[in-house]
């Protein structure tokens, strides 16, 4: 998972987090931070191999966009958030 968020708040110089340990404790601070997070589904697009999201998060009214690319079984292989 790479995100401006991850660069700014855990100092993460290129701003990557690798594997499901890493990400779900990235999730598990971010809602312990905020755990009324909210997000609103805005619209999708396809390509190939991945997938963009676009989304309206609560708690800064802001638009936010994530790009999900996918391994040959379907599963998430990276993403990369932009907001």
């Amino acid at each position: 998972m790479t995100s401006p968020l991850i660069k700014e708040r855990l100092g993460v110089e290129n701003g990557t987090i690798k594997g499901k340990g890493g990400v779900g404790k990235w999730w598990k601070r971010v809602l312990d931070k905020i755990p009324d997070l909210k997000t609103e589904f805005i619209a999708f697009a396809e390509s190939i191999d991945s997938v963009v999201l676009v989304q309206k998060i609560s708690y800064t009214d802001k638009m936010a966009g994530s790009n999900f690319y996918f391994n040959e079984e379907g599963k998430i292989k990276k993403e990369i958030y932009f907001g």
